[in-house]
């Protein structure tokens, strides 16, 4: 009989360690499933003991042990990646177990890899303090990438390249499988079971050096022999997951590399605000010197939308959508056969609606999340009445629909406004000026998934002369340089109260400017704001210094680490949890401040913030405050956003 101790692989458990029993003897590293509660949980195997040497600590316990059902006797985990585990459990103020499950593909728990671990030394070398930084744009990038694979094989070193979507990861295949194809694998968690399997299988096996090109679960590929661990796209906002346990990606790969010795490049045309201050204080060295400035040969026009077409102010009441400007390029675009992308802020027709009586914005009656306005079908169906085209009041936080022809929530009135120019109205506009132009749009709603996404986009490459109308999930799949790229609107984006989003902004309008080779076009209402100033000449180091002061004055990271709590409920309730909260954490500094969606589901939601010097995290104590909290109560430690 043996007494095994496990991690429970679970996003919703806090415990580090739990015990059973069971008559079979299991390597260390196995993955097991236990019985927790009224379920049963995967689990990770981290020891084991005779029942015989474990007799004085059973005797302790105040509850009887479960016996272990199903056991994969598969050494899944190198070593390393267990310490990574822990040490951001640590970061991240949560449970091993949960870091665990965010870095495995689930699916490889429903049928376990033949696989895993064979327990021999991992190849430790020289460059285990070795982190480097390479700011540059795509081809610079990949070229360099190109000579890290091949010196990483000349030493018999296997390439670790991280990537934020699977997307990326099945371009970058191609980018990068010339002379190296048979060495080459992807692993991503949008494969399907059997493939991710077999991926697995061959990656661990192969006795040549890999290039492996994956998303954040490729961490958990148990190989010996990784040198270089690459981020690349370290920027982007996808690293971070966006439900529980909040972790980053790029945190773990860096910690994960700590344990394995191995190099550690993060990568991206423009890098975070947070990654260029830690160069600054000697924490990231440069791969090669990096570029903070990015040329162009398109024209670059900042279009002031405040004014008319000969320069004066716009007549009261007159509010423009397509400029002069951005009609002749469009003009030129269509009659040269090339082809355009027009990128604006939000979805369908208007971001927002204000009642003109009140001043009050639309809300959603069930989350209180400002409705955006649609162009919709109704009447179908009904009586055998045909379709109508109507107008819609449509939530993007809980997908409630109503029609748009209400009245005010808060007074009744019945003049309502619709502010600001979303993709739909994009279109419409675009068409009446150019009926016999060819008109494509990329949006969430026109793509809600990958597959119509890249099918959009090679519809459009397909047709010359066409024009593409899109959020910004289009330049995710918009990768060749094109004639002409244009912001139709983004100022609505400025309106959001997030430190990071001038971060977000420039570097969206980098990447716009990036494909354009003849002409670049900025529509916006505030003109005066120097953030275009330094887009449109390319001028990176500017807007670093400027932003990094900002940071430094209202103490936000990387000065220090945030801290976001979020619970919701009733008014009564999130009150009280309030009042313990800031009992809790009196001694450190906290506020507590609605969230930006203030009601979901007929229920407030709330926030609370702690802030902590940056030289100080993790925190013992503190972090051991985070993990008594209940599970009602979410723990986000360096969040994406403050909303």
């Amino acid at each position: 009989m043996y007494v095994v101790e496990v991690i429970p692989i679970s996003r919703g458990i806090r415990t580090e360690t739990l015990s059973y029993f069971t008559g079979k003897e299991i390597p260390l590293g196995a993955i097991v499933t236990v019985p927790l509660r009224s379920a049963r949980v995967p689990a990770f195997v981290v020891s084991v003991a005779p029942a015989t040497e474990a007799k004085t600590d059973l005797k302790k316990k105040t509850y009887s042990l479960k016996k272990l059902a199903d056991v994969h006797a598969v050494r899944f985990f190198l070593p390393a990646f267990v310490s990574a585990a822990e040490k951001y459990a640590r970061y991240s103020a949560t449970g091993t177990g949960a870091v665990i499950g965010v870095f495995l593909a689930q699916k490889l728990l429903l049928k376990t890899p033949s696989q895993g671990y064979d327990g021999s030394a991992v190849r430790k070398n020289h460059r285990t303090a070795e982190k480097l930084l390479l700011q540059a744009d795509d081809e610079e990038r990949f070229a360099a990438y190109k000579g890290i694979i091949r010196e990483s094989f000349a030493k018999k070193e296997s390439v670790l390249l991280l990537v934020p979507s699977s997307h990326d990861a099945e371009r970058m295949r191609d980018i990068f499988e010339r002379g190296v194809r048979e060495y080459i694998h992807v692993f991503h968690q949008d494969m399907g079971r059997e493939a991710m399997v077999q991926a697995w299988n061959s990656i661990v096996s192969a006795a040549h050096p890999v290039l492996t090109i994956g998303t954040a679960v490729s961490l958990s590929l148990p190989r010996g022999d990784w040198g270089t661990v690459i981020v690349d796209r370290e920027e982007s906002s996808a690293y971070k997951l966006k439900r529980r346990p909040f972790s980053d990606a790029r945190t773990f790969a860096e910690f994960f590399s700590d344990g394995i010795g191995a190099r550690f490049i993060l990568g991206a045309s423009m890098l975070r605000i947070e990654t260029l201050y830690k160069k600054e204080r000697g924490e990231y060295q440069e791969f090669a010197p990096l570029r903070f400035r990015a040329l162009s040969p398109a024209e670059e026009l900042l279009v002031d939308m405040r004014k008319d077409k000969d320069g004066f102010p716009a007549h009261a009441g007159k509010f423009y959508t397509i400029s002069e400007e951005l009609k002749s390029a469009a003009r030129n675009v269509i009659e040269d056969n090339a082809h355009m992308l027009i990128l604006t802020a939000r979805r369908g027709l208007a971001p927002l609606t204000v009642c003109n009586d009140c001043g009050d914005i639309v809300l959603c009656a069930h989350c209180s999340a400002p409705v955006v306005l649609h162009k919709g079908r109704v009447g179908a169906g009904q009586a055998g009445l045909p379709a109508q085209t109507r107008n819609v009041f449509l939530c993007h936080k809980c997908g409630t629909r109503r029609t748009a022809e209400d009245q005010c929530g808060k007074c009744s009135g019945w003049r309502l406004s619709p502010l600001g120019i979303g993709a739909q109205k994009g279109e419409e506009d675009l068409r009446a000026f150019f009926p016999e132009g060819v008109f494509f749009r990329l949006d969430k709603d026109t793509a809600p998934t990958k597959k119509k996404a890249e099918r959009i986009i090679e519809d459009f490459y397909a047709h010359p002369g066409s024009i593409l109308i899109g959020t910004e999930m289009a330049l995710a799949y918009l990768h060749k340089k094109i004639a002409a790229t244009a912001v139709l609107s983004i100022d609505s984006l400025f309106m959001l109260p997030d430190f990071r989003i001038n971060e977000k902004i420039f570097s969206l309008l980098m990447k716009l400017r990036s494909r354009a080779i003849k002409t670049f076009i900025i529509q916006t209402r505030a003109a005066d704001n120097p953030l275009f100033g330094h887009v449109l000449r390319g001028n990176m180091l500017e807007f670093y210094r400027e932003e990094i002061q900002a940071r430094e004055m209202f103490h936000y990271p990387p000065f220090t680490t945030l801290i976001k709590l979020t619970w919701n409920g009733t008014e009564s309730q999130i009150i009280k949890i309030k009042q313990e909260i800031e009992s809790l954490f009196e001694a450190y500094d906290i506020a507590a401040f609605p969230a930006f969606t203030t009601k979901i589901r007929g229920k407030f939601v709330m926030h609370a913030l702690l802030r902590v010097p940056r030289e100080t995290w993790p925190n013992t104590e503190i972090t051991d405050r985070l993990r008594s909290l209940p599970p009602s109560i979410a723990v986000s430690v360096d969040p994406e956003h403050l909303l």
